[in-house]
């Protein structure tokens, strides 16, 4: 960036005209006194959980390259995931420790101009990173439960439709590529095992769940890893650090008036709280913030959490399904309980010393599956090495980021 744009007045004009709009979106009163009686209400407290009995925790999270490189017409993609297993330690205090490491999932997709092929090419690396077929990932799933218009619709049909972008779409290709391989990772590691919670790093949203006859892969997916997930009694739990709502500063004021009129001792610092957000045809509540979002995502259950009081306020969603079986009790006072217990849980893995309030085998995941640029550059040469091994111009390969003065 030339060093003279942050003293430009026509920059400073955007700014401050930004500012503003910031400004007046932030004051609007998104809560208003009913529902934050109702809402206050409804926040549930927990312990901190120094320790607890014994569990397994596992994490995914994936990285890639996306364009790895190109030559003339055609991007090769480089997709990489990775999950790893802790269990609770068997010293009391010591936190977590690493059961085992799993072998790192890595995909290079090529992809050349010529659509249909790109549309073959992209389908067999989805199918490398599950190790199932199309087919039997959409079969597996209950997605079509979720979309009424796939109840009747043929398989075949339902993959004539999955939404493939043109190769040189790239920021489709990152989001499709590394989140089929977040979660093929996940799928791999469910057919060997069964920790007692699957950890992963986003949310359980549908995005084309309500549009029209199309659908992406990774939705089928999804739904697929909940199925496997609730089959072996595994909890398939999104963490997200975004929860994409506003009025999230509001709930937490609530929390911290509600944890003072319920005279907690020590309600200046109240760290460890939980809103399960209104569920369609379970409770008859709203929120507010939530008007024309889809929180929860169709099939799921959303949460607003908070483990440490120097973390952010996460979003947590899980299958509808498995909180159904495991969770939901003949009362309230019941389910409410058992959330709790699930919420402590987390917060025992969320308290280890390298990612306060966080769940710290997901950030083990994505310490893994990480790329740094030396690794990106190291393996992009070592592939157009190979090509050239093959038979191929070193000429004819460009990489745009060294164009730029980037290495």
């Amino acid at each position: 960036m030339r060093s003279g744009l942050s003293h430009s007045p026509a920059f400073q004009t955007q700014l401050q005209d930004v500012a503003r709009k910031m400004q007046a979106w932030e004051t609007q009163a998104l809560i208003g006194e009913d529902a934050a009686r109702s809402i206050a209400g409804r926040l549930q407290f927990f312990e901190h959980t120094p320790a607890t009995g014994p569990l397994t925790f596992a994490g995914i999270d994936g990285s890639g390259d996306y364009p790895m490189l190109t030559y003339a017409d055609v991007f090769v993609y480089l997709t990489t995931a990775h999950a790893t297993t802790y269990m609770t330690h068997p010293t009391p205090g010591q936190g977590l420790k690493e059961q085992r490491a799993w072998a790192a999932l890595v995909n290079i997709a090529w992809l050349p101009g010529a659509y249909e092929v790109t549309r073959q090419e992209t389908l067999a690396a989805f199918e490398a990173m599950t190790g199932e077929s199309i087919q039997a990932t959409i079969e597996g799933s209950d997605y079509r439960s979720l979309k009424s218009m796939y109840a009747r619709m043929p398989t075949q049909e339902i993959i004539d439709r999955l939404v493939i972008p043109q190769a040189s779409e790239s920021g489709n290709h990152a989001i499709q590529l590394q989140t089929v391989g977040e979660l093929g990772a996940a799928l791999r590691m469910l057919r060997t095992a069964a920790p007692d919670y699957l950890l992963y790093d986003s949310t359980l949203a549908l995005p084309m769940s309500t549009s029209g006859a199309n659908s992406l892969f990774f939705e089928h997916l999804k739904r697929r890893v909940c199925v496997v997930a609730r089959e072996k009694g595994t909890a398939f739990v999104a963490v997200s650090k975004a929860p994409g709502l506003p009025g999230v500063d509001d709930v937490e004021r609530l929390a911290l008036g509600q944890a003072r009129d319920e005279g907690q001792p020590d309600a200046s610092s109240v760290e460890h709280w939980y809103l399960r957000l209104p569920i369609p045809g379970e409770d008859d509540w709203v929120f507010p913030p939530a008007d024309g979002r889809a929180v929860p995502p169709p099939g799921a259950v959303s949460y607003l959490v908070r483990f440490h009081r120097n973390a952010t306020v996460l979003r947590v969603d899980l299958d509808w399904g498995y909180w159904d079986s495991h969770l939901k009790a003949e009362t309230e006072a019941e389910t409410r309980e058992r959330e709790r217990t699930l919420f402590q849980h987390l917060d025992y893995a969320g308290h280890d010393q390298r990612s306060y309030g966080y769940p710290y085998p997901m950030k083990a995941a994505h310490d893994h599956a990480s790329l740094s640029a030396n690794e990106r550059y190291t393996l992009r040469t070592q592939l157009i090495d190979a090509a050239v091994t093959a038979g191929m111009n070193r000429k004819l390969f460009r990489d745009d980021n060294i164009l730029k003065g980037h290495r």
